[in-house]
């Protein structure tokens, strides 16, 4: 009771001495204490979750570098591609040996009456 009577008379003499200024009791001020006391460990809360994340944004950096450095090693240790001229085929030399009349080939095996269209 005697609690109440002084924070009617805090409030009072408060409301006078500041009108513009909202009047505040011990029991807001205990809400909004506990209020910064949740956001505070909040704020711990996500510093940690972002000090995890980035511990864990190094490693897969540290795991990607390494990764590149095995490509790397396995690509320069390949031996450099060797290019070979092709060998005819036997088209190719049959081809050669055949003459060519705008569109029509004729071989020389088969008779003059037959032709072979490509």
């Amino acid at each position: 009771m005697r609690c109440e009577l002084t924070s009617k008379m805090l409030l009072e003499s408060s409301s006078t001495l500041e009108p513009c200024r909202p009047a505040t009791t011990y029991k807001e001020m205990n809400q909004l204490k506990e209020m910064n006391e949740k956001l505070s460990e909040e704020i711990k809360t996500l510093k940690k979750r972002k000090e995890q994340a980035c511990e864990e944004k190094l490693v897969l950096k540290a795991g990607k570098a390494k990764m590149e450095q095995r490509v790397e090693s396995m690509t320069n240790n390949l031996p450099p591609p060797v290019f070979m001229t092709p060998h005819p085929t036997a088209f190719q030399a049959a081809a050669i040996k055949m003459p060519f009349f705008s569109r029509i080939w004729l071989h020389s095996n088969v008779s003059a009456s037959t032709t072979i269209y490509v």
